[in-house]
C-alpha cells in the first residue's frame, strides 16, 4: 500500500490492499451518522486537481513497480465535479501508460 500526503487515518477496503491510495476528498460531506466516526476529526473538502495529480506523480515514482490500481480515498470522491473527475481519470490513464 502506498499513499501520499494523506490527512488523518487511512480507511480503505481490504480489496484495495495493493492500490496506490490518493486522497481526492478529505473527510465526509455528511459526517453525522450515529454509527460512524471515521472522519469526525476533519471537515469535508475536495482537494484541487493539481494536488491530486501531484500525489499521483509522487506515488508513481515512489512505488518502484507498475501501478495496477488506484483508490481515491475518504468520504465521497464522486462529489467532485464530473468534468474534474473525468480529467482526473484521463490523467490516471495517461500516467499509468508511461
Amino acid at each position: 500500500m502506498i499513499y501520499i500526503r494523506y490527512q488523518g487515518t487511512v480507511y480503505r477496503p481490504p480489496s484495495e490492499f495493493d492500490s496506490l491510495i490518493i486522497q481526492a476528498t478529505i473527510g465526509c460531506p455528511h459526517n453525522k451518522c450515529s454509527f460512524c466516526n471515521m472522519y469526525s476529526e476533519r471537515h469535508f473538502r475536495i482537494r484541487s486537481l493539481e494536488e491530486i495529480m501531484k500525489d499521483l506523480e509522487i506515488g508513481k515514482c515512489q512505488s518502484g513497480k507498475d501501478i495496477e490500481s488506484i483508490f481515491f480515498g475518504d468520504g465521497n470522491t464522486i462529489l467532485m465535479k464530473t468534468k474534474d473527475l473525468l480529467k482526473l481519470l484521463d490523467y490516471c490513464k495517461e500516467l499509468l501508460r508511461e
